[in-house]
């Protein structure tokens, strides 16, 4: 394992400072998606005690990853240009603030429920070293997501182990072949899909995991998505209000 370089120790003022101004940031969520989606992630989150913002960042990562490998987005129906759903994210958010919430019922559930229903698939991924991503995505048509409630010891991990170049190339949907267990036969993937994304608290983003980002001069910091988000407590009984709503259930 790699010993990361010495770094100028980031202040508390600061860290407050930098989370405040960011998170004053407001998501443009009229010019990426319909009034009655806005409404609905809104009502959905409030039903499990969570801000939208952080419900909707649970979301995005699930999203991408249940697109599959063989989806892509254009700029326009005119612009030859397209990428695949390879989409990294990260929530920075305070303790407390809902992430298990978000996570469970943003991501685990729902694609939970689509492994169900699709015996044999496997998507969602807990624990991996990079010869273990490879070989899931060859098994599994390219597809494979890592989305938790804390990603703290995921990236750290990631970054000290050297794995952020192949997580660079996934990113890129690059194609992938390899020998799939300890057979001579050779198995490959067109493209892939790899969805990254989570929650991490303020301080531990700051003072550690952005600055080996950035130290690693490969880009994995460009190809993230961030969010800072305040959230927002809410009683049982407020809460109750908006789960009859979502679930449809008797007032």
């Amino acid at each position: 394992m790699a010993t990361p370089p010495k770094r100028s120790k980031i202040s508390e003022d600061l860290i407050l400072s930098v989370a405040k101004e960011a998170s004053d940031i407001e998501i443009p969520r009229a010019d990426v998606a319909p009034p009655y989606f806005v409404e609905w992630i809104e009502e959905f989150a409030l039903a499990h005690n969570v801000v939208k913002e952080m419900m909707f960042m649970a979301m995005l990562p699930s999203i991408a990853s249940l697109m599959g490998s063989r989806s892509s987005v254009s700029p326009s129906l005119q612009d030859p240009y397209s990428e695949n759903f390879s989409l990294f994210t990260l929530c920075i958010s305070p303790p407390s603030s809902g992430k298990s919430q978000a996570f469970r019922h943003g991501a685990k559930i729902p694609i939970s429920h689509v492994e169900k229903v699709n015996k044999g698939a496997c998507i969602l991924l807990d624990k991996f070293t990079d010869a273990g991503l490879r070989q899931h995505l060859l098994k599994f048509d390219g597809l494979a997501a890592i989305i938790k409630d804390e990603m703290f010891d995921t990236l750290r991990t990631v970054i000290s182990e050297k794995e952020v170049g192949t997580l660079c190339r996934l990113y890129d949907g690059d194609s992938l072949t390899s020998n799939l267990g300890n057979n001579s036969q050779r198995v490959s993937t067109e493209e892939t899909s790899l969805a990254l994304g989570g929650f991490i608290q303020v301080k531990n983003f700051l003072s550690e995991i952005y600055p080996a980002m950035v130290s690693s001069q490969n880009g994995l910091d460009e190809r993230f998505l961030f969010a800072v988000v305040k959230p927002k407590a809410m009683t049982r009984k407020e809460t109750q209000v908006f789960k009859e709503i979502i679930y449809c259930l008797p007032s």
